[in-house]
């Protein structure tokens, strides 16, 4: 993006300054001035950080209308040049909110170095991950369901019966399910464990394809479940996971950096606390 920017303002100035060019060394792309506003300049490195500043969308726009982003910018500074004149950088609350800027900005680039510091995660660590938690990295078993769901026990197992005797299951669940997809002949799609409550998951999954439940009771009322399809849990190769494994790593060490860090800095100071206060009891 940085370079998308560079290479458009560019452009831009030296359409404008093509004479001059001739007779002066070309200025760093970084150093070209875009604009003066009363003698301070906006150059090129300013409209590369501020709109790398911006949210991806946001930058999408500024990069598409440069002029107006550029406007932008000269407002911005003859805004902020008025506060400086009417001395707003000495208000109480203005210092009060710089002070606290300060604060959290200082904090975050500590913190952000300590992170840096983190040793990187090699592709041996993170291939010696995989192998020892190979169970991690497998691909969820998923079945292909329908269901009937009934008010009492004493329905389910007359439905169940009407099974049996060779009754169509969806016609059966357009009939007398409660469910809200009996509309649908109880289809509830590809399902994995968990999405449903867990005696539905220990029946349903131990089903064979094409076979039908016994009444299965759940917080919801009783089921008779029909599986039609199932894709077992397969293991997912190295390569298809190293880079989650290398973040996920990654991520974890800059945790115990950060830890560290902040360990030491609590052993070396005198720090009292008060809990109680919380409440507003004093001791």
């Amino acid at each position: 993006m940085h370079r998308i920017v560079l290479a458009f303002a560019v452009v831009l100035v030296v359409a404008g300054q093509a004479s001059a060019q001739k007779e002066a060394p070309a200025a760093k792309p970084s150093e070209v001035v875009l604009a003066t506003v009363n003698g301070t300049t906006i150059t090129m490195r300013d409209f590369q950080e501020a709109v790398a500043a911006m949210p991806p969308q946001q930058q999408v726009l500024a990069l598409t209308r440069p002029a107006e982003f550029l406007d932008s910018l000269v407002k911005r500074e003859l805004v902020f040049q008025e506060a400086m004149r009417r001395r707003l950088d000495t208000d109480p609350d203005v210092a009060s909110l710089v002070a606290k800027l300060k604060k959290e900005v200082v904090i975050t680039t500590l913190l952000r170095r300590v992170i840096q510091k983190a040793d990187a995660v090699t592709d041996e660590e993170a291939e010696r991950y995989y192998l020892e938690n190979k169970d991690r990295f497998r691909t969820p078993e998923k079945i292909t369901a329908s269901h009937i769901v009934l008010k009492t026990e004493e329905e389910a197992k007359d439905v169940l019966a009407a099974l049996r005797n060779g009754k169509d299951f969806a016609t059966l669940a357009k009939e007398r399910s409660s469910g809200p997809r009996s509309s649908q002949g109880g289809y509830l799609g590809r399902i994995t464990r968990g999405e449903m409550p867990i005696e539905f998951d220990r029946a349903a999954f131990n089903l064979q394809v094409g076979s039908v439940s016994e009444v299965v009771k759940t917080p919801f009322g009783f089921h008779i479940i029909k599986v039609t399809d199932n894709v077992p849990s397969t293991q997912m190769g190295y390569s298809d996971v190293s880079d989650q494994i290398q973040q996920r790593l990654q991520v974890e060490r800059q945790q115990a950096a950060v830890q560290a860090f902040l360990e030491e800095v609590t052993t070396k100071a005198s720090v009292e606390t008060f809990p109680d206060r919380l409440a507003g009891r004093e001791p």
